[in-house]
């Protein structure tokens, strides 16, 4: 049996998390974080214009984008980390800086890394579920919120996360 992580809701309005990397998974996390209000910092050495896109949307205060690799030193001052970069040795470096400042940290390409799972989110008016696998049944995951969202009769923000 797979580790299993309580749900915990929790306000994130104005907390600084750092997104490394800046792909598909990174996109997906950074529009979800800044829609319940966080400030987001995302580095990575290749920006996407979609990520531009966002920060026109919510403003330079509200996501900073930095056009750099990831570097020692850089989870000070943030009270999250989420690193999805496509390379494990990368997002290995940053999770160890993460341990090392006591700093949670997800990291998409091992969830054995993860003090926290990102969920798959669905949200009507009020309504917010996250839903998450035990044993990285994405499937399961993607069919349970499917048939949320119908029954909420809502949009898909998100693609499901690990």
């Amino acid at each position: 049996m797979d580790h299993r992580y309580f749900p915990f809701f929790v306000d994130i309005t104005g907390k600084k998390v750092l997104q490394v990397g800046a792909g598909n998974i990174a996109l997906r996390r950074t529009e979800s974080l800044l829609r319940f209000g966080a400030d987001v910092t995302v580095t990575a050495s290749e920006i996407r214009m979609e990520f531009l896109q966002l920060q026109q949307k919510y403003g330079r205060k509200r996501l900073e984008l930095i056009r750099s690799p990831f570097m020692h030193g850089m989870t000070r001052g943030y009270e999250l980390v989420l690193t999805a970069t496509g390379d494990e040795k990368a997002d290995l470096e940053v999770w160890e800086e993460c341990k090392k400042h006591h700093i949670w940290v997800n990291v998409a390409s091992d969830q054995a890394l993860c003090d926290f799972r990102f969920p798959a989110l669905v949200e009507e008016d009020d309504i917010v579920a996250g839903i998450n696998s035990c044993n990285n049944d994405h499937g399961k995951v993607r069919e349970v919120s499917a048939k949320i969202r119908e029954i909420l009769g809502t949009v898909d923000y998100n693609n499901v996360e690990e």
